[in-house]
């Protein structure tokens, strides 16, 4: 077609090809200036409903002339071929950008905001481009972003056959299979949000160099988007920082409600990334000179037991099964999502490094454990220590950590069967400072391990989690040692001790021993009586000086009226609190109930969901405060009676609340009931601004501390 001429468009050279249609560079004879032509395939235009929809797309996007959209200029039909001309823009591809590597933070903050606000724009006039990916975003010699081809995929039908897409008959409207979101796949709508998906996408092979599932193709791809997580990005390229990590994981999140819901907010959370990046990027840090530093890491160690034994096929099953249950835990979420966790593959099964919370391993592996009851093929077993370890990076430049902690904690494991969950006495030390722990702490004594080390071990285990059987290797140590013990020990043959072996005393001998012992049986009742009675006096004299002293600390002691009010307040709380529910003086058991919606659920439901999740992360890690789980608080009805809700979630204090306002202002409302005395300890309303979510969230936090370290049995 090099020469002809459409409309009054010439055709000066192809450009580019692919399953959207070739696209040349021609000449503008009227307006003297070069544009793109694309010639769209028989086959997309035969659905005169989606053409006819297409072309009411396009007039929308050429009356929006946006410096990250290429406009377009025209859309007409000659001779039988349809063509749609654009504006031409010279550089490259993103696609080409990326195959040269992973890019720097800087780069994909600046340019993933441009992608964010040409979405904006074209959202706003109710655009969608269903079909974003690198080979449609270009970039200019002058480094700006440029947006093709919005809404071509509408004019995709079944039968096209291309490589890069899916045309699958469940899916009318199709894309480019690696970056549709979850809901194309299942055959809904698209809408704003799947941009948003498509964007995240983008976002991570710029930071990493890879797709979200590099490793997947055809029906294996479409399940790993439907069912499987995404490896983090800091797990690929350490000098991604985590702002940037949680940003392009909310963008890829599976559901579309917990996405962002819009491409301002996204643009606005890059935005504000790249004001703080230098600080949060781990590239921009010195390399540290000297020897590696330490840190204390709590170690969980897990792998399959006969691992080895079994064929190829169940090994691989087993391991993915053990993997999902893992990334299925709240604590390896909660922890990845703060960074605070390396995760290590070990072969036959894996270590879990968590940083900061020393109970995070032991929550976990009960977590753990108690999913595999339900699943007797996996047999597991698990060990967790607390000690040193530093950072260092694998062959793939993969973070990894080496040192003393990671290596006990695999001993520890070491000792058990399957279902235990061992713990060293470093570990067991901390726990059993906390009440939560008590009754599920069973001391082992000591075992040896590796290279003649001896290890004090403890089993954890509950009536839900573990395995309270004493391990084996302990059981065989200690039947070896009763042997040992049980065995006559041998007298050597020499001197005075052979001649008492074989019976010869001497004359002299006898006579003296007769003596002795005559003289003892004189002795030993008159000594042994007065001793006798000297002891029991002795004792009545203490007894009755520990009395006077009770009865005079304790007069004291009530006499000190802050004392006096403290015992009468527990006697009252004890006797006061409602039947069912725990009182004060027992523990601090409190719920947070899923926080209300007041106006657009689509606006304001990942608010409050997001407020709800943050705070029952932050109320877990306090050691004087148990929190209910989530999936139990989310079984109640938040409108429901205190004393109700209380007695069905075992609480004596409620955390529950509502969210209003829109995209830009909103108000929270927070109130703590206690339940053991019908009071509410405060009800606050927490306005603001929505960029300011995360300083509103921390306000919310500091207050219910503060009041939860009010709480007392009964007011004076």
């Amino acid at each position: 077609m090099i020469g002809q001429t459409l409309g009054h468009y010439r055709i000066v050279e192809k450009i580019g090809a692919g399953g959207m249609g070739v696209v040349y560079r021609a000449r503008d004879e009227r307006l003297d200036r070069d544009v793109a032509l694309k010639v769209l395939p028989a086959e997309m235009i035969a659905d005169t409903a989606a053409l006819r929809l297409f072309r009411q797309e396009a007039q929308a996007l050429s009356k929006l002339n946006h410096p990250n959209i290429a406009t377009i200029h025209d859309f007409d039909k000659q001779d039988g071929l349809s063509f749609l001309v654009m504006e031409y823009i010279p550089g490259s591809t993103l696609d080409q950008k990326i195959a040269a590597g992973a890019f720097p933070e800087k780069e994909v903050v600046r340019l993933g905001a441009q992608l964010a606000q040409g979405l904006q724009a074209a959202h706003c006039k109710g655009v969608v481009h269903r079909d974003l990916k690198p080979s449609n975003l270009r970039i200019t010699p002058d480094c700006r972003l440029k947006i093709l081809d919005f809404g071509l995929a509408r004019l995709m039908v079944p039968g096209d056959q291309d490589a890069t897409r899916t045309s699958l008959e469940a899916h009318p409207e199709a894309g480019t299979l690696p970056y549709m979101s979850p809901e194309q796949l299942q055959g809904e709508p698209a809408d704003e949000r799947s941009d948003i998906y498509a964007a995240g996408a983008v976002l991570y092979e710029m930071a990493t160099g890879q797709r979200l599932f590099p490793d997947k193709h055809g029906a294996c791809l479409i399940d790993a988007i439907l069912h499987q997580s995404v490896r983090p990005p800091r797990d690929l390229n350490g000098h991604v920082s985590l702002g940037l990590q949680n940003i392009i994981q909310k963008a890829s999140d599976k559901e579309s409600e917990r996405r962002y819901q819009s491409a301002r907010e996204l643009q606005v959370d890059l935005e504000r990334l790249s004001v703080v990046a230098p600080a949060l990027q781990s590239a921009s840090a010195p390399e540290p000179s000297g020897p590696l530093p330490l840190e204390i890491a709590h170690v969980l160690f897990m792998d399959i037991v006969a691992y080895s034994k079994l064929p190829m096929d169940q090994q691989r099953q087993l391991l993915e099964e053990l993997q999902k249950t893992v990334r299925g835990t709240l604590e390896f979420v909660r922890a990845k999502s703060a960074d605070k966790l390396i995760s290590l593959p070990s072969g036959d099964g894996m270590a879990l490094v968590f940083f900061g919370d020393p109970e995070a391993p032991c929550r976990c592996a009960m977590e753990v454990s108690g999913s595999l009851r339900n699943h007797p093929e996996t047999q597991l077993r698990m060990g967790i220590h607390t000690g040193p370890v530093y950072r260092v990076a694998d062959i793939n430049a993969n973070r990894n950590v080496a040192g003393g902690g990671i290596n006990m904690a695999q001993r520890v494991m070491d000792c058990g069967d399957s279902g235990h969950i061992l713990l060293s006495k470093a570990v067991a030390d901390v726990l059993a400072q906390v009440s939560r722990w008590d009754g599920s702490l069973h001391d082992l004594g000591e075992a040896e391990v590796k290279h003649g080390v001896r290890v004090h071990l403890f089993n954890l285990y509950s009536e839900e989690a573990g395995n309270p059987k004493l391990p084996k290797k302990l059981s065989s140590a200690r039947a070896s040692h009763k042997s040992d013990s049980g065995r006559t020990p041998r007298v050597p043959r020499s001197g005075t001790h052979q001649k008492q072996r074989s019976g010869i005393k001497t004359s002299s001998e006898i006579q003296a021993r007769t003596v002795v012992v005559r003289t003892q049986d004189l002795r030993t009742p008159a000594i042994r009586s007065g001793q006798r009675v000297h002891l029991e006096v002795s004792i009545r004299n203490v007894a009755l000086l520990f009395g006077i002293v009770v009865l005079v600390l304790g007069a004291l002691a009530f006499a000190v009226p802050s004392v006096r009010r403290g015992i009468l307040r527990a006697a009252a709380a004890k006797s006061l609190s409602p039947p069912g529910i725990p009182s004060l003086t027992e523990g601090k058991y409190l719920a947070v109930l899923p926080f209300g919606v007041e106006g657009d659920a689509r606006t304001l439901g990942p608010v409050a969901e997001g407020l709800n999740q943050e705070l029952s992360a932050k109320l877990l890690a306090l050691r004087d405060v148990t929190v209910t789980s989530a999936r139990a608080a989310e079984r109640v009805d938040p409108r429901g009676k205190p004393l109700t809700i209380a007695r069905s979630l075992g609480v004596n204090l409620i955390v529950r609340g509502t969210v209003q306002g829109d995209d830009k202002a909103i108000q929270i409302t927070v109130d703590l009931d206690d339940v053991t005395s019908g009071q509410r300890r405060f009800s606050q309303k927490f306005p603001g601004m929505r960029r300011d979510l995360l300083e509103i969230e921390d306000r919310i936090y500091t207050r219910i501390l503060k009041a939860l370290d009010h709480c007392c049995p009964v007011k004076d």
